[in-house]
């Protein structure tokens, strides 16, 4: 009964949405206020709708409901609660209903919590009715090729359960944070479009779109850092990214999502770059959907990947290129209006930040071009094309170096046109001290000196640079408390280029400083690794849970023989389903983690470890959650309010 109401519910929710669509639109062509009250009305009831459809499948798998396939497939009873919640979106009918769910939540925020000045009350209707088109096809989506309730008979008395890899705290929460960030793109589209198709170019489409643009932006973010986190931990390889298509289809909006959030703020401080914003605002959901499209049509292997149904991929795929292609129509008629005349010097913050553009679209294309490539390659040669890591490292490395070199002189730049002789005064003795590091790097450093003491310099550049900034945002005091807010809001922006200078550390320290060591070990013997001895204690077999384990225990000794550390690496057998995974030993450090993994067993009591010595892996983690941070702090600035004769919803 519980799995039909949520049916139910989506189809209602889907009915809704054609009358939101319709009767708004009709408000909106024909001036009826009442007509156009409809959108955000509807759009509180699709959000309880599809609210409780979503908590009708989690009901579903809390209670080991086997009769409804989707929990037959991904759960079984021994499953602990938690695995049992997660599971209803670590699978593609409950992850797109999750999906669903967050859009019904932001369609009401729009509808009800969107402050008249940052966005007017026809563009805020035509927005929903957007909105409400967008989300309508990927419920007639689900209903027909990947409804979650559909029924087993006869019932079975046990499931089949859940990948053990995805049994894992950080997956739990790392899909839910990376399908906000997606449904957020889709605001700043709609917004856009809205913009364009009412040609209402008196507006600042930059503070309409600014606070979502930050949102989206915030939690792409913290859900690719969280899935690099959990590949580093779980998976086993002892690596925090691996190029992986599904990985990239992620990277790709938030990149322009980057290029956006910097592009905002020329449009909203200066009414300009609005044509750019404009298709940057659109580019940006497309590219979300083309990463749906990647993982769930079946074209690519990963462990990321749901949908093997290649009419679930021709579904998407006739959906997304419908969308795409009204988006870019209606942007190729009205582009034209959004002509600004607004000069400024290539030296000045808005240079800076078209230069930022220019380099995160660089990166898009090569991103672009290295997960895509492949794919056409075998369609129409037949020939499988692997792209990896070299391909993309390669790519990458000469063009990041530019763009940290410039970061932290951005926000020491004046707007619409800066002295060059007042910024290098600014920044002159942090230019001696990174030449003077990376001289001393040079010398001090032996295995790969030139990429570790250019690496680390560009960082603490980065970072110093950042600070310079920061400086000038809060002295003279008097001036920084007289508007707190805003300068706070400023800051925020500096602080996350903090983050990408302790980002930068950690990768260029974990790719070039860190040891890696394969060994065959018996009990109580023991092997060097940067600084501390790894001694193999014992291996015990035990039964926890819903698995057999086989824990190899290790000493993590010092220069004295004292312990300072007792862990345990394993392999786990799974028997529902029956799968064997690998569970890394951890010992965490300000300097780098150590991180062992069990292979296989090659004679009486001697068996192949992996260890892994990560020279400040944990800065890129660090690194990733302070730009999240620093972004967000950028939403601080106060609201003002304006009146409006909106009608009473």
């Amino acid at each position: 009964m519980i799995a039909e109401l949520g049916h139910f519910s989506l189809i209602l929710s889907f009915i809704c949405c054609i009358l939101a669509v319709c009767i708004a639109q009709i408000g909106l062509i024909y001036g009826h206020p009442h007509l156009q009250t409809i959108a955000p009305r509807i759009s509180l009831i699709n959000c309880f709708l599809l609210l409780f459809s979503f908590a009708c499948l989690i009901y579903s798998y809390i209670s080991s409901d086997f009769s409804v396939i989707n929990v037959w497939q991904n759960s079984h009873d021994t499953k602990p609660l938690m695995y049992k919640i997660s599971g209803a979106w670590s699978n593609h009918e409950g992850s797109l209903l999750l999906w669903l769910s967050i859009f019904g939540v932001i369609n009401y925020l729009i509808g009800y919590h969107t402050s008249q000045s940052h966005l007017p009350y026809t563009i805020k209707i035509q927005t929903l009715i957007i909105q409400h088109i967008l989300m309508g096809g990927f419920i007639i989506f689900v209903l027909l090729t990947s409804n979650p309730f559909g029924r087993i008979l006869p019932v079975p008395l046990e499931g089949r359960g859940l990948n053990p890899i995805l049994q894992d705290p950080a997956l739990a929460i790392h899909p839910p944070l990376l399908y906000i960030g997606y449904v957020l793109t889709s605001v700043n589209f709609s917004i856009a479009l809205s913009y364009l198709l009412w040609n209402n170019t008196n507006i600042n489409l930059g503070l309409c779109i600014r606070n979502w643009t930050i949102c989206a932006w915030f939690f792409l973010t913290l859900g690719i850092s969280m899935g690099s986190w959990w590949a580093y931990y779980e998976l086993g390889w002892g690596g925090f990214w691996f190029w992986d298509p599904v990985e990239n289809a992620s990277l790709m909006p938030w990149l322009v999502m980057t290029a956006l959030l910097h592009s905002v703020m020329v449009a909203e401080k200066r009414d300009t770059l609005k044509a750019w914003t404009t298709t940057l605002s659109i580019l940006g959901f497309l590219l979300s959907l083309l990463g749906t499209f990647l993982v769930r049509s079946g074209i690519l292997t990963s462990v990321h990947a749901f949908s093997v149904d290649p009419e679930r991929g021709i579904f998407i795929l006739a959906l997304i290129s419908f969308y795409s292609l009204a988006a870019l129509l209606i942007l190729s008629l009205r582009i034209h209006t959004l002509k600004s005349v607004y000069i400024f010097s290539p030296l000045s913050k808005e240079g800076a930040i078209i230069i930022n553009n220019y380099f995160m679209l660089l990166f898009l294309s090569i991103i672009t071009l290295g997960t895509l490539y492949p794919l056409f390659a075998e369609v129409f040669s037949g020939i499988r094309i692997s792209v990896g890591a070299p391909f993309f490292n390669l790519a990458f490395i000469p063009f990041v170096i530019p763009l940290l070199i410039l970061m932290p002189l951005a926000p020491l730049l004046n707007w619409r046109k800066a002295n060059f002789h007042i910024l290098l005064q600014k920044v002159i003795f942090l230019i001696a001290a990174c030449l003077f590091v990376f001289l001393l790097l040079i010398i001090f450093t032996q295995a790969n000196a030139i990429p570790i003491s250019l690496g680390l310099t560009l960082g603490l550049w980065l970072i110093g640079g950042s600070l310079i900034a920061i400086k000038k945002k809060i002295f003279p005091l008097q001036k920084f408390f007289l508007n707190p807010w805003q300068h706070l809001s400023q800051l925020g922006g500096i602080i996350a280029h903090i983050g990408v200078g302790i980002l930068s550390i950690g990768i260029v320290c974990t790719s070039f400083m860190s040891q890696e060591k394969i060994v065959t070990l018996t009990p109580n013997s023991s092997v060097p690794l940067s600084g501390y001895t790894v001694q193999f204690k014992t291996m015990k077999n035990q039964k926890i849970a819903n698995y057999l384990e086989e824990a190899a225990f290790f000493n993590i000794l010092d220069d004295q023989n004292n312990v300072i550390a007792e862990l345990m690496a394993s392999k786990r057998l799974y028997d529902k389903p029956k799968i064997i995974t690998t569970e890394a030993a951890f010992m965490t450090s300000f300097w780098g983690n150590y991180y062992i993994t069990l292979h296989e067993k090659v004679a009486d009591n001697a068996y192949n470890f992996r260890l892994y010595y990560h020279a400040f892996v944990n800065f890129i983690w660090l690194g990733s959650v302070i730009m999240a941070c620093g972004g967000i702090m950028t939403l601080l600035r106060r609201k003002k309010h304006v009146h409006t004769n909106a009608p009473n919803i």
